[in-house]
């Protein structure tokens, strides 16, 4: 049997390891507690929430993954600690922001949202604050300025109605009215406009159900609303979807998730039969998470993808609990939440869906790879005067991540144990891949 391995050169068409390499994979054990937010800063993906260990090691409510290890922020020194739950985060001004219920990030006193530079966590001004239990749940930037949404009165010496602005420099309210009624919860800019949402009702005193934009002046209605509670949006195609807990869209039946165009709302197929806690979009589909089994009529367990006209699974999808955050790292889909398992693999809270997004395929003979068993060292030749590279086991675990700067490179097998792996080779613009057969 083994003679037969060492002698079988296994080259497959890209289609056809595609189709294969498409399965969720974990990112090591993951965090011990629930993430929420996901954002790439400096090239890794950034996973903020209410964990304070990750694999086992104490790292405190914002971890770095690399694609295939897990760090703390600057080692996780006190200084680098959060004090509470993270909730949102994003890049602004080419600072990682994060926004939450904490009081103190890096042992310095920053009320509910703090910036990372890449050495050090500093406060964001004086922060926001409530009387009781202020919070921050929602970021965006708009017009060159940071807004945050939440449940708070104070921004700065200001007083809000549960969302504000930062122009780099200091804190500002956002219209002249007394604000939303509650929190606000999810933000998105979509033709020059910034959308806010939430469990809100009223705005300035005004009815407003869970939904309101702003032009940089002033505030105005989304139609009619929605009649339940909105955490996500995304714009895809050209449409700005908004996913959460509601039956009806500007009086439309739409099934916990829904869309504008600009003038109208309308239901996306028969949408979720429960909440929608995430959207994110790339070229090709919109990608919803929560706490649903079926999208459309169709079983996808928490997770599944819209193309603009169809619901459809992705892969067996997650179990154990909800999706509350996606984004795109290096090409692939990342999803983090209460779940612990992933297309029925253990999956602690965070997963990676197997292949690549809105990338071409490498032409099949524009990919090369000899000798093929190899037994310490692999050459490797493609079109690509720059890509990545990701090794892994044929369960779809992550073994060792790289990339080159040139068209013909080597890569090392001396350490690994004899069997067959999976090599992709990706850009932004193409992806192949091609199975090596380690003697």
């Amino acid at each position: 049997m083994k003679k037969l391995l060492l002698l079988t050169v296994i080259y497959l068409s890209f289609s056809q390891i595609n189709t294969f390499a498409q399965t969720w994979s974990p990112c090591g054990d993951g965090p011990g507690a629930y993430p929420f937010a996901l954002t790439v800063f400096n090239n890794e993906l950034y996973v903020a929430g209410s964990f304070i260990f990750v694999e086992g090691v104490n790292i405190t409510r914002v971890a770095k993954w690399n694609g295939s290890t897990w760090s703390a922020v600057n080692n996780n020194t006190p200084q680098t600690q959060i004090s509470n739950t993270v909730n949102a985060s994003l890049v602004y001004n080419g600072n990682y922001y994060i926004g939450g219920s904490f009081g103190a990030a890096g042992g310095i006193s920053a009320s509910r949202v703090a910036k990372w530079n890449g050495s050090a966590w500093s406060a964001v001004g004086s922060g926001v604050t409530a009387s009781l239990g202020a919070e921050v749940y929602s970021m965006a930037e708009y017009n060159g300025d940071l807004y945050v949404g939440g449940f708070f009165t104070t921004a700065g010496s200001t007083t809000v109605g549960n969302i504000a602005k930062w122009s780099g420099s200091a804190w500002s309210a956002v219209g002249s009215g007394s604000g939303f009624s509650y929190n606000v919860e999810a933000l998105c800019v979509y033709n020059s406009e910034l959308y806010a949402a939430g469990s809100f009702d009223e705005l300035d005193g005004n009815s407003m159900d869970h939904i309101a934009k702003w032009n940089g002046s002033s505030w105005s209605a989304v139609g009619t609303g929605l009649d339940g509670d909105v955490s996500s949006m995304a714009v895809f195609d050209g449409e700005l979807y908004v996913g959460g807990n509601f039956n009806t869209a500007g009086g439309t039946a739409a099934e916990n998730i829904a869309k504008w165009n600009g003038s109208a709302w309308s239901a996306v197929g028969t949408g979720a039969n429960s909440s929608v806690l995430a959207l994110f979009a790339d070229a090709n589909n919109l990608y919803a998470g929560g706490s649903f089994s079926q999208a459309g009529g169709t079983t996808v367990n928490n997770i599944a993808k819209w193309n603009g006209s169809a619901w459809s699974a992705i892969g067996s999808g997650v179990s154990g609990g909800s999706v509350n955050a996606i984004a795109s790292y290096n090409n692939y889909l990342y999803i983090a939440g209460a779940f612990d398992q992933a297309g029925g693999n253990d999956a602690n809270r965070i997963a990676r869906w197997g292949a690549p997004l809105a990338v071409g395929e490498l032409d099949a003979n524009s990919f090369q790879l000899y000798p093929n068993p190899a037994t310490n060292t692999v050459s490797i030749e493609s079109e690509l005067q720059k890509c990545k590279y990701e090794l892994s086991d044929l369960s779809g675990k992550l073994i060792f991540t790289g990339s080159a700067n040139t068209q013909k490179f080597e890569l090392d097998l001396s350490g690994f144990e004899s069997g067959v792996y999976l090599l992709t080779l990706f850009n932004e613009e193409k992806v192949g891949r091609m199975k090596i057969v380690k003697q």
